[in-house]
């Protein structure tokens, strides 16, 4: 095999487990990325947009669906005007509030729920 380490290792996974390995999709944030750095509740950690929902990876894991959420909200960040809040509500009614994401990736996270017409 050849070819990026993180490709190499994610078919290796997939051949051996047999299920589907979820990658990041086209979402690029401000500085390249594919993932966003923010705070859930008092953890750091990525949001990750994905093709077909969010993923948040550190403590707690949190994976939510497209299916599964109701409405996102952009919220100004509780102190300093440099941050804002991007807030998820699922269809069960759980708020989910993703915190400390710099006003930088404001345009890209709103140009990627707009283009995946989640309702705002």
């Amino acid at each position: 095999m050849s070819g990026p380490l993180f490709e190499i290792v994610s078919r290796v996974m997939k051949a051996l487990v047999n299920k589907k390995i979820t990658v990041p999709g086209n979402f690029k944030s401000n500085t390249g990325t594919s993932a966003i750095t923010c705070s859930y509740k008092s953890n750091s950690g990525f949001l990750y947009p994905l093709e077909r929902g969010f993923i948040y990876v550190h403590k707690p894991p949190i994976h939510i669906r497209f299916d599964e959420m109701s409405c996102v909200n952009f919220a100004r960040g509780t102190g300093s005007s440099r941050y804002f809040d991007f807030e998820i509500e699922t269809t069960s009614g759980t708020p989910y509030v993703f915190s400390s994401i710099e006003k930088d990736e404001y345009g890209k996270l709103y140009d990627y729920v707009s283009n995946n017409r989640l309702k705002n």
